[in-house]
Parts: C-alpha cells; structure tokens; sequence
C-alpha cells in the first residue's frame, strides 16, 4: 500500500491513517511501534489489509497489534 500525506493505509479502513513513520527513540517492534498510534486515540486493534511494511502484524494473524 503506499504512503499518502505521511500514512500508511495498510491497516484498517480508508479513513485510518497510521503514521508512516516513527520518531526517533522508537524500537522498531511492533510494540513500541503501536504505542505510539494507541496514546493517540487509535482502536486496539486494526486489520493489517497489506503487506504490513510496518511490522505491526508480527504474527501473521492479519490484525496490526
């Protein structure tokens, strides 16, 4: 999927906008990398529709965190 206006719109539907990247200090694991989204408002739990070029599917169950 590609990144519009900073989004990556791999994960849930057309009007979620998951930032395409983190700032600095963030590990890249899905952990921390969903931490950020999740203090921001986001559900627990969004279907990963791409190719999770984010890595927040890391058990390939098709949701990302």
């Amino acid at each position: 999927m590609p990144s519009v206006a900073g989004c990556d719109r791999g994960y849930g539907t057309v009007h979620v906008c998951v930032p395409a990247w983190f700032p600095d200090g963030v590990k890249a694991t899905a952990k921390a990398r969903w931490a950020r989204p999740a203090s921001h408002q986001y559900p627990g739990r969004l279907k990963a529709t791409g190719s999770d070029p984010l890595r927040l599917d890391p058990d390939g169950g098709g949701f990302a965190c």
